[in-house]
């Protein structure tokens, strides 16, 4: 079947009295390799089967699906330049207008990590950010989680994150101000069925500030054969001709033999 599509399925049972159907079954295929996301409807959530949470995942917090929706969606970037995505509102004021701290997740539908051996599972995705002055950024975080029970638990230990603190692999006062591309290798969830939570963090602040996050897109990136080299042949007898070349010993090689441009065969070799 095609993954993400809506089936029903009826069980007929034929016999000499005639034919009759069984009640019928619904069910949505799962989404699969290669996912994209690109934000372009503005009810995504209901047509692509994103939800909202709340609760510090990063530190095993619960989470609660969220009433407020702290992702909106948006056709400008932080540098002003139209495009179809979502944006976190990194403030967020409590009751009489106290700051309060923000956990916000942004969950992706299930995703089936189909791809072969010779493949990698490549996440990739465009994000921006408003405001990126360090008092702005002081203690803020974002932060990808791959989740393999549907949403029970998150591998923590693996996440993509964007610290504020300056040894951090990726900083977040480091996103830039326009739609930067970013890619990152999720092969180690191929087999399985995965949600993601695009999550982000902020401690209590009043100070203003946008994410901007676009185009997220799951594929398979196969890794290509590699040329051989070295290619030499050596007549060792009459009419007898031994190849050698150099090339990877788990690969198996075609020997194609032309004459005068005029294509003549096969010949295979490991």
């Amino acid at each position: 079947l095609v993954p993400d599509l809506y089936y029903t399925a009826s069980v007929v049972s034929v016999c000499d009295r005639g034919t009759g159907f069984a009640k019928t079954l619904s069910f949505t295929t799962l989404r699969a390799i290669p996912f994209t996301e690109d934000f372009a409807l503005t009810d995504y959530m209901a047509q692509h089967g994103w939800t909202q949470w709340t609760g510090d995942i990063l530190n095993g917090g619960a989470l609660s699906k969220s009433i407020v929706k702290d992702w909106v969606w948006t056709n400008t970037d932080a540098a002003g330049i139209a495009s179809s995505k979502v944006m976190w509102k990194i403030t967020k004021n409590g009751a009489n207008n106290t700051p309060q701290e923000q956990h916000t997740i942004l969950m992706s539908p299930a995703i089936w990590m189909e791809v072969d051996e010779s493949g990698k599972a490549l996440l990739s995705f465009d994000l921006s950010l408003t405001a990126t002055d360090s008092t702005r950024c002081e203690g803020r975080r974002f932060a990808v989680l791959v989740s393999t029970d549907d949403g029970a638990t998150w591998d923590i230990a693996n996440a993509i994150m964007w610290d504020s603190t300056a040894t951090s692999d990726l900083v977040f006062a480091d996103i830039p101000d326009t739609s930067t591309h970013y890619t990152f290798d999720l092969s180690a969830y191929t087999g399985r069925t995965i949600r993601m939570a695009f999550y982000a963090s902020s401690p209590a602040t009043q100070s203003a500030g946008y994410l901007h996050l676009d185009n997220i897109s799951l594929a398979a990136n196969y890794v290509g054969c590699g040329a051989p080299e070295d290619l030499s042949a050596e007549e060792y007898e009459t009419g007898k001709i031994a190849f050698s070349w150099q090339g990877d010993s788990e690969m198996t090689y075609e020997l194609q033999i032309s004459l005068n441009s005029k294509f003549m065969g096969i010949l295979h070799a490991d």
